[in-house]
């Protein structure tokens, strides 16, 4: 089977945001990973393993106040990245080059408009279409019991309306 036959198909739903309709797809592996690499990941800092004595090779202090702050904000970051991609937002100039320096200016302007909720459902609502796509013979019979239930209404039932997947 020819790749190209895959694009020709769309992973996409509307669905409403603050009342006003939106269309949210599932994004491409590339495109996670350019929201992924459009940020820097934060490193922990290496410490002596403590189970292990003095002369123990060191390990990531995963517990680390700095660190962990900075891996919150890169996963924030990284989500919003994710919704911007996802429900094709720009920032009034549709024409403009969309590059990694503009991703992060769209990013800094959607959390400061949008609610940290109302990003992860965005980003919830790709993510299941990108599950769903997976099993389209279980989504024509109402899907298995082992399908995720949706973070928006708690069904296992594909997005049928735009009230299905409101935002």
């Amino acid at each position: 089977m020819n790749i190209e036959a895959f694009a020709a198909k769309k992973l996409e739903t509307e669905a409403k945001l603050r009342g006003v309709p939106i269309v949210i797809r599932a994004l491409t592996s590339m495109e996670l990973k350019r929201c992924a690499e459009a940020f820097v990941r934060p490193r922990a800092p290496m410490i002596a393993d403590p189970t292990k004595g003095m002369l123990a090779a060191s390990i990531p202090d995963e517990q680390n106040e700095v660190y962990r702050n900075g891996k919150a904000e890169w996963n924030a970051n990284t989500a919003a990245a994710q919704a911007v991609l996802a429900a094709g937002l720009d920032m009034g100039d549709p024409a403009v080059a969309k590059d990694a320096a503009w991703l992060a200016k769209a990013v800094e302007k959607l959390r400061h408009t949008l609610a940290a909720d109302e990003i992860i459902r965005i980003v919830s609502v790709a993510d299941r279409l990108a599950m769903l796509s997976l099993s389209e013979e279980d989504a024509k019979k109402g899907l298995s019991s082992t399908s995720p239930a949706s973070p928006l209404t708690g069904s296992t039932e594909p997005p049928t309306s735009p009230s299905d997947t409101a935002c």
